[in-house]
Parts: structure tokens; C-alpha cells; sequence
């Protein structure tokens, strides 16, 4: 027996098969874009004032020395203050008002505390939530224009 014959189905197999291979084209590009953003290439510092723009970070640090995020490495210069300055302005880095979350804790560059895995604000400056752990545990410290804004400042 003759396989039957339908007018016009080849033209239809052709024509879905174009369609799924232009659905697939779309697909394809929209995925490559997804990944892109997702893999956000530009250094650190970057995206983070790109994500907080008019703010000044503080307490952002390298995920390890001289990596390409342009962010410090927490220098050990001890804090020269004294200990009601020092709990001053930890108490302060505490009470911020947390602006991000993220999906994974940081820790601590120094000892490997884990900190948290948010970011805080005063409107003014952002840091990531127990920043204040660099100041008490590892004596950081902070730039002098930070320590000038919290120590001037009246806490209520």
C-alpha cells in the first residue's frame, strides 16, 4: 500500500520547522542574556556604587589580596581612639537601616568570622551588616571622613 500523500503537508512541516528553529534562535539569545547579566563582569566596587549611587562605601573589602574588584584589604592600622569612641561608633555601624539582602553570608577577611549577608545604611554611607565586627574584634580603622560623620553626630 502507497503511503498517503496530503496536499500541503510538507509545506506545514516546513513551516513549524522554521518556526521552532527561529523560537529556538530567540531562546538561545535570551538565555545568553540572562547569563550576562547574571555574571555581572565589572569589578566590585563598581556594581556596588552603581546599586548605591550618591552613598560611599565603607567596610567593602577584597575577597582576597590584590584581586581585581578594586575594593581595599582591611588594613590592621589600629583604631586610635578610645574604647567609648570605638563602642560609639560600632554601636552606630549596628544600627544601621539595612537596605540589601543577599543569598550568602559574608565573613571576615581576617578570621573567617561569618558577618552576615545584608547591607546597612545612614543614608550617607552603606557598609555590610556587622561591619562593626572589624572595629571590636580587629581594632580597623575606618576613614576618618566615617569617624568624623559618627562621632560629631548626636545618636538618640
Amino acid at each position: 500500500m502507497k503511503p498517503v500523500k496530503r496536499v500541503g503537508s510538507d509545506i506545514l512541516r516546513e513551516f513549524q520547522l522554521e518556526e521552532a528553529r527561529e523560537f529556538q534562535k530567540h531562546s538561545n539569545r535570551e538565555l545568553r542574556r540572562f547569563i550576562d547579566n547574571a555574571k555581572d563582569k565589572r569589578p566590585e566596587r563598581i556594581r556596588l556604587e552603581k546599586e548605591n549611587p550618591g552613598k560611599k562605601l565603607i567596610c567593602f573589602w577584597a575577597s582576597k589580596i590584590n584581586d581585581e574588584s578594586k575594593l581595599p584589604w582591611p588594613r590592621q592600622d589600629m583604631f586610635m581612639g578610645n574604647n567609648e569612641e570605638l563602642e560609639k561608633v560600632a554601636s552606630y555601624l549596628d544600627n544601621g537601616k539595612i537596605i540589601n539582602h543577599y543569598m550568602r553570608y559574608s565573613s571576615c577577611r581576617l578570621c573567617g568570622e561569618d558577618l552576615g549577608a545584608s547591607d546597612c545604611s545612614d543614608g550617607t554611607y552603606v557598609w555590610p551588616s556587622k561591619c562593626s565586627h572589624y572595629l571590636r574584634k580587629h581594632r580597623i580603622f575606618l576613614p576618618g571622613d566615617f569617624m568624623d560623620h559618627v562621632l560629631n553626630k548626636d545618636l538618640e
